[in-house]
């Protein structure tokens, strides 16, 4: 079976240039546990709004 890894050089700079702009940092995230880009909670979230009490 071939090596699904490109070791030609000039073909490997050539794949990052087509498809670079497609690449998503990911991150794992300490508010949910899960992984996804830095981005998805940029506002914290409750559980509640601020002006309505919790009910018990």
């Amino acid at each position: 079976m071939d090596s699904l890894i490109p070791t030609n050089p000039a073909l490997q700079h050539e794949i990052e240039e087509e498809f670079g702009e497609l690449q998503l940092e990911i991150v794992h995230c300490e508010l949910c546990g899960d992984y996804h880009p830095p981005e998805l909670h940029l506002a914290r979230y409750s559980a509640f709004e601020d002006d309505e009490p919790a009910e018990a």
